[in-house]
């Protein structure tokens, strides 16, 4: 008797427990707080397995005698939750859960909400078998969209994703996916088509190639990417076209520096120097530097070929040119380190090269104009009778000509008036000693030097001389060329 009690004490205090966790899932589910209300109905079931309609059991409350259909409920949670289900494959999960409890429920309302679990199931499958196809082509257009990749196509690949608009709409995360791919992908090839051009404007930059410059495209080219990779090119890119446009406007001048005029040149340069400014400002200093180096270059090829008094008064023109257009340069670049440290290491010197050239320039300018009056002055001594009869006035006007031939700007003196000056001061060397009767063995070395040191430099220094001369001074000049 006592043991049966016992029995029938812990099973009411099972009930209690059931009832107590049955009653807490009623009030869970009714919250959308699914979960909780199946973790409570699990615990029911532990504590009482067996369905009933009137569940008895008692509670600091009372007595209960109360419907308990914990398997119904758990169906009823997991349809209201499958509803609520975006993730097709979840909702499939938690219908088919709700089928199983409500074919192991009592409940009498079971077999018209299994009829209606059953057909949600059936439309979620069904939608499900078209979400797979539409999954299999997102999938596929992934493919095609990586090869177009692969293949640096990315305008293509980016015109394929917007294409695909209704495909991609349900699909959101996917879509943004594949433009991440597009993007990072076109963003690695850009940067390496970058480095490419940069290397190409650095090497000009440091070396420009102005006596092949067919060679300047074919450097630069390689590093613009094809609309395929961009359709809209940067203002990088737009510049380094205008730039190779500019070569190739030049090139016939560029293939000949040494033989085109002047102007031409001029405006060469000029042309280089605007397309630098260009460059800086669509953001390319490697631009910058490699059309600066190139206008550089041009200068100074016609400066060198100038410097030997070829036409002064164009190499007069031209370097005033230069200097202010490193001066306008200097301007256009703004006031940043890696600006100041190439203003430093290149305009700087080049500026005051410029102005050494212009120095130089005015020294030999200056002498040219001195020693062609030293050699005005000799003609008229020459051509004076009682300055012809004076040794020591002859001499007085060759020794004039010393210090002229001792400046450093001496041997950058045009050639032919080097030649005129060593003739004229040999002839007066050589009336003087004549003048002083029979020269004794030597005394006229220092004429004959003069008169071979002039021929040297000019073949024809003579003949201005040749009608003007003595026969005693025609017969020692012939005797020079034995």
């Amino acid at each position: 008797m006592t043991l049966l009690l016992l029995v029938l004490l812990s099973a009411l205090d099972d009930n209690a427990a059931a009832g107590a966790a049955y009653r807490a899932a009623e009030e869970a589910a009714r919250q959308g707080k699914h979960e909780d209300a199946v973790a409570k109905l699990q615990e029911a079931l532990r504590g009482q397995p067996r369905e009933s309609d009137r569940l008895k059991y008692r509670d600091e409350d009372g007595l209960h005698l109360e419907p308990y259909y914990p398997h119904f409920l758990w169906a009823q949670t997991r349809g209201a939750q499958a509803r609520a289900e975006k993730d097709s494959s979840r909702k499939r999960q938690l219908l088919r859960e709700a089928i199983t409890h409500l074919e192991l429920t009592h409940h009498p309302s079971a077999a018209d909400l299994l009829k209606t679990v059953k057909e949600e199931l059936a439309t979620v499958e069904k939608s499900a078998s078209a979400s797979d196809e539409v999954r299999a082509a997102v999938t596929a257009l992934g493919q095609k969209i990586k090869g177009l990749c692969d293949k640096e196509n990315f305008e293509e690949a980016a015109q394929v994703v917007a294409a695909e608009k209704a495909l991609l709409d349900p699909f959101p995360a996917e879509r943004a996916q594949l433009l991440d791919l597009v993007e990072s992908r076109r963003g690695a090839v850009l940067t390496r088509y970058e480095k490419t051009l940069d290397l190409a404007l650095d090497t000009i930059a440091v070396a420009p190639p102005i006596d092949k410059p067919d060679t300047i495209p074919q450097l630069l080219l390689p590093g613009l990417p094809p609309r395929t990779v961009g359709a809209t090119a940067d203002a990088r890119s737009v510049w380094v076209q205008e730039f190779v446009a500019t070569v190739q406007d030049h090139l016939a001048e560029l293939r000949s520096l040494k033989e085109t005029e002047g102007p031409k040149v001029l405006s060469c340069a000029r042309a280089f120097e605007q397309s630098a400014v260009r460059g800086l400002k669509s953001g390319t200093f490697s631009g910058f530097r490699a059309a600066v180096s190139i206008a550089v270059a041009v200068r100074w090829s016609r400066i060198q070929a100038l410097s030997g008094g070829k036409d002064d008064a164009q190499l007069d023109r031209l370097l005033t040119d230069s200097e202010d257009a490193v001066l306008q340069l200097e301007k256009s670049l703004g006031r940043t380190k890696e600006f100041d440290a190439y203003r430093a290491g290149v305009l700087t010197p080049q500026l005051l090269r410029i102005r050494e050239e212009g120095e130089k320039f005015r020294r030999r300018t200056g002498l040219t104009t001195a020693v062609a009056r030293w050699i005005g002055r000799a003609d008229q001594v020459l051509a004076q009778r009682s300055a012809m009869a004076s040794p020591d006035a002859l001499r007085a006007a060759a020794k004039d000509l010393g210090p002229l031939e001792e400046a450093a700007a001496w041997k950058d003196t045009p050639a032919s008036l080097r030649a005129r000056a060593l003739f004229a001061r040999a002839l007066l060397d050589a009336v003087a000693t004549f003048l002083e009767g029979e020269p004794a063995p030597g005394a006229l070395d220092r004429a004959a030097a003069g008169v071979k040191a002039a021929r040297a430099l000019d073949a024809r220094v003579d003949d201005p001389w040749k009608e003007k001369l003595s026969p005693k001074l025609k017969t020692w000049l012939d005797r020079l060329d034995r």
